[in-house]
């Protein structure tokens, strides 16, 4: 469990890396980050993605921005968030959330777990493991076929 004060912290930061997807601003959802970063993709082959600067992420998060534009997905609803305090300076994150299109129906179920750590009494995201890119191209296909 974490504090009442690291899980507003904690929720505070997610809704400004929402926010930041949700207007598609690559740059601004790169200033989430901590360097160097891994993340972890579930797909046919599990992908460990190393990234080792703003301008990585940005590039890696335009090409995942661009594929929530062609599904159209509007908004994500969090089902669930867990914070787990570490230590004053380090949390785990899990989170469930669902895609949703502008009528507010699910497009896809997302779930990931943050590590998230304090850099200058902020917090960035150390490391991700997600479930999304799957799921994501799923949705993409189902809307979009080839």
């Amino acid at each position: 469990m974490a504090s009442e004060g690291i899980r507003g912290e904690v929720e505070a930061f997610f809704s400004a890396y929402s926010a930041a997807f949700w207007r598609n601003d690559s740059a601004a959802i790169a200033t989430h980050f901590a360097y160097p970063c891994h993340v972890v993709s579930d797909a046919e082959t599990v992908s460990q993605l190393p990234i080792a600067n703003q301008d990585e992420c940005r590039k890696a998060v335009e090409r995942v921005l661009g594929w929530h534009r062609e599904i159209g997905a509007t908004a994500s609803r969090p089902s669930e968030i867990i914070v787990t305090q570490l230590s004053p300076r380090l949390v785990s994150v899990s989170l469930k959330s669902d895609f949703l299109d502008r009528r507010g129906q699910r497009l896809y179920d997302f779930q990931g777990i943050y590590t998230l750590i304090r850099v200058s009494n902020a917090w960035k995201i150390a490391a991700i493991s997600h479930n999304q890119i799957p799921r994501l191209l799923e949705c993409l296909a189902r809307i979009k076929p080839a």
